[in-house]
C-alpha cells in the first residue's frame, strides 16, 4: 500500500473510532495520535497521554513513546497559543512573541518526557501498580489551559488590555484563587506581579493564607479573562498584599 494512503487510512479510522488508538503500536500509533492533525484541548491531551502510558506499561509501545510525546506536546501547546490569538479576534498565524513563548513552553515540557518513560518502564518491570502513573496524566494535560491562559496574558499585555480573574469549576478553591476572584487589573500588572493561574509550581499560589494552603497551580482551572470592566480600585496594592501576606 502507498505510504501516503496508509497514513490517511490510519488517520481516518482513528478519527472515527478513537478507542482503537490504544490498540495500535509503533508508527501506526504515532500517526493516529500525532499526525491526525487535530489537537483538541485538555480532554484530548488527557486521554492520549493516558493511552500512551498504558501502552508502555503493557509492553505494546517502546522507545517511540518519547517522540510521540514530543509531537503531542508540540501540537497541543502550539494550538493553545494560536487558539488564544484567534479567540482574541485575530487572523493566524500568531505574532513572533507568541511563537517564542510557545516554543519555550514546549521545550520546558520536553525535559520531563524521558523521566516519565523510565518511570513507566520501571513500573512494568517491577510489576508495580499502573494507577500512580496514570495520575500523572492530568498534570500533562493541564499544560493546554496553562498555555492558553499564558497566551491571553501576553496578548492583553501587548495591547494594553485588562484581565479579570475567574474561578474555575472545582467545588473548593484555594485561598489565593478565591482572593483574586473578580479582580480586574491591566494585563501588564498581573504579569509584573507574576500572578497567573496554573503554571505549577506557581509561587503566587504557594504558601498559606488565613490558615489554608494554596493550590500551587496544581489542577487549577481558574483563568484570566479579557474584560471591559473598570479596573478594580487600588488593585495593584491589593494583588501585592495577597501574594506577600
Amino acid at each position: 500500500m502507498d505510504n501516503a494512503l496508509a497514513v490517511r487510512l490510519i488517520q481516518t479510522v482513528a478519527a472515527r473510532y478513537p478507542a482503537i488508538v490504544k490498540h495500535l503500536t509503533g508508527r501506526a500509533r504515532w500517526i493516529a495520535c500525532v499526525q491526525g492533525g487535530e489537537y483538541k484541548t485538555y480532554e484530548f491531551f488527557l486521554s492520549t497521554v493516558s493511552a500512551l502510558i498504558e501502552s508502555v506499561y503493557e509492553g505494546s509501545l517502546g522507545g517511540e513513546f518519547i517522540n510521540i510525546m514530543k509531537n503531542l506536546i508540540l501540537g497541543q501547546i502550539s494550538q493553545a497559543y494560536e487558539t488564544a490569538w484567534i479567540d482574541d479576534g485575530n487572523e493566524p498565524p500568531p505574532p513572533e512573541y507568541l511563537r517564542d513563548a510557545s516554543q519555550a513552553a514546549v521545550l520546558a515540557q520536553y525535559e520531563h518526557i524521558e523521566g516519565l518513560y523510565r518511570a513507566v518502564v520501571d513500573a512494568r518491570v517491577d510489576n508495580t501498580p499502573l494507577a500512580p502513573l496514570l495520575a500523572r496524566a492530568p498534570l500533562w494535560a493541564q499544560r493546554y489551559p496553562e498555555a492558553y491562559n499564558d497566551a491571553k496574558l501576553l496578548i492583553a499585555a501587548e495591547t494594553g488590555g485588562k484581565l479579570q480573574w475567574k474561578l474555575g469549576r472545582t467545588e473548593k478553591h484555594c485561598p489565593f484563587c478565591s482572593a483574586f476572584n473578580g479582580l480586574v487589573a491591566y494585563a501588564s500588572e498581573w504579569r509584573e506581579l507574576g500572578i497567573q493561574p496554573q503554571n505549577a509550581p506557581n509561587p503566587a499560589l504557594t504558601g498559606t493564607r488565613h490558615g489554608e494552603k494554596g493550590c500551587e497551580g496544581w489542577r487549577c482551572d481558574c483563568s484570566l479573562d479579557n474584560t471591559d470592566r473598570r479596573r478594580s480600585p487600588k488593585v495593584y496594592n491589593t494583588l501585592l498584599d495577597i501574594v506577600t501576606r
